[in-house]
């Protein structure tokens, strides 16, 4: 596409927001013979004359206007955020504008939309696998976590209140030790420390992510630990020797979940709790390349993931509307701010980005004493895989309960959400009632008489 638009005189951008994308794009630019230049801080390939650039989102959002008639947005579930529409905004020639992404949904509920008119899936995720295009990993997991106690902003778990729960037991069995039990039964190998698997483990700080790559070096396994501030030369260094398997774990919170491609990689190691099934998907996607060089391929999900989210092969329905926000106190979508090392979407209050996580929480790693356990999808049914007519039922018996004791309208929501994990909407066959709709009217009318009645602080 981008070389057809350059032959017909027309100026590209390819955007991306890491290191690595940028890297990526250039490298399958000169494998196809196609021209350009590099917009990045200080890079060697620097041309602003080439009619195709590869341009760095956090870059080009500070420097002059270049002009184009085709942006590509790689990740393009990112479009939304400030710096992306800063660039966007600018072009008054309205360009075309092609977004590219395995998960089209945001954790904060903006619907794509605001920037995209169309979107086409080319082709879900079975049928990849089952045309040999991709793989599906096995998945090892155990029993549910318990984080009911952990409060939630921003549609993702509060950072701050998960590292407290991580400084209890909250990961299901030994890192070292599952992996080490899962290499030695498909490698042949004696010991944890003769185990070579080529491994990237995702944390849940950029501390937790240290001390597991000192685990792994201390078992015998070479490991490194990658995180926001690592100087390119190094990054680019540990994930050569990752490629050469001269290392076999690589530790990272969020810098290797978009994007990053090792096709022989053969175990993902999960270890930090999420309710964005967009970033276990990005994080599982990571093994799911077929490779020559690839033996196996599994993930050790200690942090059930996969109970919450379902496997990464289940069809879901995509669409470019804004997702139903959760009803909070006070109305309006839960503030959040853009981490100035990557731009991802963070809570307010968060002490660490969820992406990159280029600061650092106080946390013990604690692992119960168990051995993981390959899951099997059939035994795995999410709440949302209830049949629709169950849920629909479930639904108008908790409309009557709630209009029967005069509750809040907003507790049938809860309670739904309670029962099945996702809120009711209409795109999955929920339908309101017209009694309860009737009953949300009376209670609108009745709560904003009480406002009104209710006296002034300073009222004589």
């Amino acid at each position: 596409m981008i070389d057809g638009a350059r032959r017909k005189g027309n100026r590209c951008i390819f955007l991306a927001h890491r290191t690595e994308l940028i890297d990526q794009c250039s490298a399958r630019l000169d494998q196809f013979g196609i021209p350009h230049g590099i917009i990045q801080r200080k890079h060697a390939r620097t041309d602003p004359r080439k009619q195709v650039q590869v341009a760095s989102v956090q870059t080009l959002a500070r420097r002059d206007h270049w002009n184009a008639d085709l942006i590509v947005v790689d990740e393009c579930h990112r479009s939304t955020s400030a710096s992306y529409v800063k660039i966007i905004e600018r072009y008054e020639n309205k360009p075309a504008i092609i977004g590219l992404t395995a998960t089209p949904y945001r954790l904060d509920g903006r619907g794509l939309g605001e920037i995209y008119d169309d979107l086409y899936e080319l082709i879900p995720v079975q049928p990849l696998i089952d045309q040999g295009f991709l793989i599906m990993p096995r998945v090892y997991g155990s029993k549910e976590l318990d984080l009911s106690h952990v409060k939630t902003t921003a549609g993702d778990f509060n950072k701050k209140h998960l590292a407290a729960a991580m400084k209890e037991t909250i990961l299901r069995g030994d890192v070292v030790e599952n992996w080490g039990k899962r290499v030695m039964a498909e490698t042949g190998a004696g010991s944890v420390a003769e185990c070579r698997a080529c491994t990237v483990v995702f944390a849940s700080s950029v501390e937790q992510s240290v001390k597991v790559a000192e685990q792994f070096s201390q078992a015998g396994v070479p490991a490194a630990h990658l995180d926001a501030k690592t100087p390119r030369k190094e990054r680019d260094r540990i994930l050569a020797a990752l490629r050469s398997r001269e290392l076999s774990v690589v530790s990272n919170v969020g810098i290797l979940t978009e994007g990053w491609d090792l096709p022989h990689l053969e175990v993902v190691a999960l270890l930090r709790p999420t309710k964005s099934r967009s970033l276990v998907k990005q994080m599982i996607g990571r093994i799911m390349r077929p490779d020559p060089d690839k033996r196996f391929a599994f993930v050790l999900d200690h942090a059930n993931c996969t109970r919450m989210h379902g496997f990464v092969n289940e069809p879901e329905e995509l669409h470019l509307d804004a997702r139903e926000k959760r009803p909070r106190k006070g109305g309006g979508p839960a503030p959040h701010k853009a981490c100035k090392a990557c731009d991802t979407l963070v809570p307010l209050n968060a002490k660490i980005c969820p992406a990159c996580g280029h600061q650092i929480f106080e946390v013990d790693i604690i692992f119960t004493d168990e051995e993981l356990v390959e899951l099997d999808p059939s035994k795995i049914k999410r709440p949302i895989q209830v049949p629709e007519t169950e849920r629909q039922a479930a639904f108008v018996e908790l409309c009557k309960q709630c209009a029967s004791r005069e509750y809040n309208p907003s507790w049938v929501r809860m309670r739904y959400k309670k029962l099945y994990g996702a809120w009711p909407v209409h795109k999955d066959g929920i339908r309101i009632p017209p009694f309860f709709r009737s009953y949300e009217k009376e209670w609108e009318v009745k709560e904003s008489k009480s406002k009104e009645s209710t006296p002034g602080l300073f009222t004589r």
